[in-house]
């Protein structure tokens, strides 16, 4: 459950970022690299790695983060001719391909054109807050609007959408099991204490920090992701207590279930 406080990428903007490409359609090279670049796509020499892309010409290769194999998209002007996806230790050719889709490399998109403009603004603020030393601000700031990736940029991924969303956003319905609620709630509440302390001490350490709500959701905004579910389940453990109170005269709460066994083999 502590996973689920963490805000994602919006989904609409998770979609603008995917690309299928499929033979014999136009395809610009340049607006590809970009869209590439902006989908997290590091450029390489090679592409050994998912998540990186090589060009050559009219020969674009990418390594689609989701995928075994990279491909290799061969370009006649402005069409593509072919698809193939191939061996990137040999570079031989393991099947031809009608068509691939491309996912983001990584969740940390780079700010363009259909994300928060008022992202500079935001990172700005947040140096202010901070005390951070205006030099690496602005060092920071070129890196971003260069499309370089760097150490800890994850850490701004708010600055660049109005809003980050629950990860409900990525299905139409859910059906939850909740084990041990009590305990899922104590765990929400120390992550949440504990996310707090280190919002505080990167703001003490005069580091770019954006404030806890940016990233993550609150106690009423996870448990409101099924409260309204169609199907919810609360699987609570059996606890068993020594009581000196006759069986006859026993009687459980509402909540319990009261049984009594003479050996474990019983259970």
């Amino acid at each position: 459950a502590v996973a689920l406080l963490r805000r994602v990428v919006p989904h609409a903007e998770f979609v603008r970022h995917c690309h299928e490409v499929r033979g014999h359609q136009e395809l610009r090279r340049d607006a590809f690299v970009d869209a590439l670049g902006r989908a997290g796509y590091q450029r390489a020499p090679l592409v050994d790695d998912p998540g990186t892309f090589a060009v050559r010409g009219g020969v674009l290769d990418v390594y689609p983060a989701s995928e075994r194999d990279p491909v290799r998209i061969e370009l006649c002007g402005d069409e593509v001719e072919s698809i193939r996806s191939f061996d990137p230790s040999t570079q031989r050719t393991l099947r031809s391909l009608d068509r691939v889709r491309l996912g983001p490399a990584r969740e940390t998109l780079r700010p363009g054109e259909q994300t928060n403009a008022n992202w500079r603004a935001k990172i700005l603020a947040s140096a202010d807050a901070a005390d951070h030393p205006s030099t690496k601000t602005r060092q920071i700031l070129a890196s971003l609007e260069a499309g370089e990736d760097f150490f800890g940029v994850e850490n701004l991924a708010p600055a660049f959408f109005a809003r980050m969303a629950a990860v409900d956003e990525y299905w139409d319905a859910a059906a939850w099991i909740l084990v041990e609620p009590d305990q899922i709630a104590r765990a929400i509440r120390s992550e949440r204490e504990d996310i707090e302390q280190r919002f505080l001490a990167r703001r003490a350490d005069h580091r770019i920090a954006l404030a806890p709500g940016e990233h993550f959701l609150d106690e009423n905004e996870l448990s409101g992701l099924w409260a309204h579910a169609s199907l919810r389940v609360e699987a609570r453990a059996l606890r068993f207590h020594r009581t000196t109170v006759p069986e006859s005269s026993y009687q459980p709460s509402p909540l319990e279930l009261a049984f009594s066994v003479d050996a474990n083999a019983e259970l």
